[in-house]
């Protein structure tokens, strides 16, 4: 094939369920050794467009052509010409030699992607004997496949391969786990590679490894399919980028020009959506002002403390250290960011905080309370003045109860309000979090990603609680939502006057949220202060490691901050 030849063409491509179209008129071309970026929001499409060709979306039906190139057939780049397989259509049967062989995805969760009852090793090498058949080597024996497992886990940059092989998933961390899923996805050496949102749910620092990883794959020949909804991440390692709405692809050029000059209404809005970290962009533009409270009085009780808090995990004769001697404090009415690594120790504080997890040595206070794990009548009291938020809304509301009566169950538990009295109350609530009062009778299947949330913190929010915990609330969603979200924290924290503790891997959203921010590593406070002087003169070498990591929305900084880290 030619340089501009495609690997893989969409042309009106559609997929529908049912009488629902979810998809429209897609066109767009994966070129061998670049990178497409297709963005846009959740239920854009974007990942029924990716893997609906490949038999992975059960019950779609498709329309219009998905066509993939074959590199030793006759060059060519029209729709129609020889050398090329149409995927709409193919059977089960048909397809199941593609995938893995032609075309490699890495998807999201590789935890969910990886059978938990086998180890890594094993499934790596499972997908090499699976397509041993159609390229020789079908005479492999075991050690071989064994060796060119551990070949390619060493290639994507996992430094004891032996260990990760036989590890089972659960044994590793994220960002292994997502580098062993890289591994599967291109050990066959696929002409395509589909990354379905890869770093979501991982670090800054990790997200940098498995971005250089997927570079690596389209410098080496590969057409890779980013599909993300992080303007940074598109910013840093896309060459093209397609922009999808409500089913259809508004925008489609260079990463330049669309960050650069959007013509679309749309992309506008993404773009302005996206939060920036001052330490990386031009201080000149234009950003949101976040209000700062005054100073708490020298009287006031603290939110929250730890005093030489110490967690130590211990199993199977050995030790984990999961907070080192934390001292920390959380002042009344006031927000305080929390950084840091996977591992760090983040979650562990809000766990000690919540009476979810006892300390080794050390103590912790809630509105001057002292916390313990005892299941006492103090202890309940005591924790009905801290809310959590999580991570994922779809998991922390329980489907099969309506949104009103899991707003209503902290008011049940721990107040002695009428039924009527708690109705009224939900209302507010609801009004509270801008939604409207009917969706008490909804479900959360029928609410978006963003609405869950709001539900989230409605619940979180019931009782008055002096403290918020907001364990990474908006990681997973669009920019557009996100952004509503935290305006919607910081609305109704300006309001309540409650103290919130906002756990957060980007720094840019807790840049722009919180005043003060503290910062984790190993377990350990590694610095402290407030975030503008924190997160733009920070004084630690790892501090400053996080937010060179960080990606931002601009191409031009990304291609400058990558070419001095591989310089260094």
């Amino acid at each position: 094939m030619t340089a501009t030849t495609p690997a893989l063409s969409y042309r009106d491509y559609s997929v529908s369920f049912g009488s629902r179209t979810v998809t429209r008129d897609v066109s767009f071309d994966l070129v061998p050794g670049s990178i497409l970026a297709l963005v846009g929001e959740s239920g854009s499409g974007k990942s029924v467009t990716a893997l609906a060709p490949l038999g992975l979306v059960p019950g779609a039906r498709q329309a219009g052509s998905v066509k993939l190139w074959d590199p030793a057939g006759p060059a060519g780049g029209g729709v129609g010409l020889t050398g090329a397989i149409e995927l709409v259509g193919l059977d089960p049967a048909e397809l199941r030699p593609i995938r893995g062989e032609r075309i490699g995805v890495v998807f999201q969760e590789p935890m969910s992607a990886f059978n938990p009852m086998f180890r890594v090793g094993h499934q790596i090498a499972e997908a090499v004997r699976a397509h041993a058949g159609s390229d020789g080597a079908g005479g492999a024996g075991r050690g071989d496949i064994g060796q060119r497992v551990l070949a390619q886990l060493r290639a994507v940059g996992l430094p004891d391969p032996e260990k990760v092989a036989e590890a089972y998933p659960h044994e590793l961390s994220g960002g292994q786990l997502q580098r062993a899923m890289i591994a599967l996805a291109t050990i066959n050496s696929p002409q395509v590679l589909i990354a379905d949102e890869p770093t979501t749910a991982l670090d800054v620092t990790v997200q940098t490894g498995i971005l250089d990883l997927l570079v690596d794959q389209a410098q080496a020949g590969q057409a890779v399919l980013l599909i993300t909804h992080d303007m940074g991440v598109v910013a840093d390692i896309a060459d093209r980028v397609a922009v999808m709405k409500d089913g259809r692809i508004v925008e489609t050029g260079s990463v330049e020009d669309i960050f650069d000059r959007p013509a679309s209404d749309y992309t506008q809005q993404l773009l302005a959506a996206v939060p920036r970290l001052s330490a990386v962009v031009d201080a000149r533009a234009p950003r949101e002002e976040r209000p700062v409270a005054p100073a708490p009085a020298a009287d006031t009780v603290p939110a929250a403390e730890l005093r030489d808090a110490t967690v130590v995990h211990r199993s199977s004769g050995r030790q984990v250290i999961a907070l080192d001697d934390v001292s920390l404090v959380i002042p009344a009415g006031r927000i305080t960011g929390l950084v840091g690594e996977s591992g760090s120790g983040k979650s562990t504080i809000a766990n000690v905080l919540t009476g979810g997890q006892a300390l080794t040595s050390g103590e912790a206070f809630v509105a001057g309370e002292r916390v313990s794990t005892r299941p006492n009548r103090r202890q309940r009291r005591l924790r009905a003045e801290v809310g959590v938020v999580f991570q994922d809304p779809r998991g922390s509301l329980n489907p099969r109860r309506s949104v009103g009566s899991q707003i209503a169950e902290p008011l049940r538990v721990h107040t002695d309000l009428s039924g009527r009295d708690i109705d009224a109350r939900v209302d507010v609530l609801l009004t509270d979090v801008q939604l409207p009062t009917d969706f008490a009778a909804r479900f959360p299947h029928e609410l978006s990603g963003g609405q869950r949330q709001r539900v989230a913190i409605a619940r979180a929010l019931a009782l008055r609680p002096k403290l918020l915990i907001a364990d990474e609330p908006t990681s997973a969603l669009d920019v557009s939502v996100q952004r509503g979200v935290l305006t919607l924290l910081g609305e109704l924290h300006a309001s309540l006057d409650f103290a919130c503790l906002f756990i957060s891997h980007d720094l840019a959203v807790v840049e722009q949220l919180a005043g003060h921010v503290v910062v984790l590593k190993d377990g350990r406070v590694v610095e402290q202060g407030p975030s503008l002087e924190v997160l733009t003169d920070p004084a630690e070498a790892y501090t400053r490691r996080l937010i060179e990591s960080a990606p931002v929305p601009d191409p031009r900084i990304q291609a400058a901050r990558r070419a001095a880290r591989l310089a260094a």
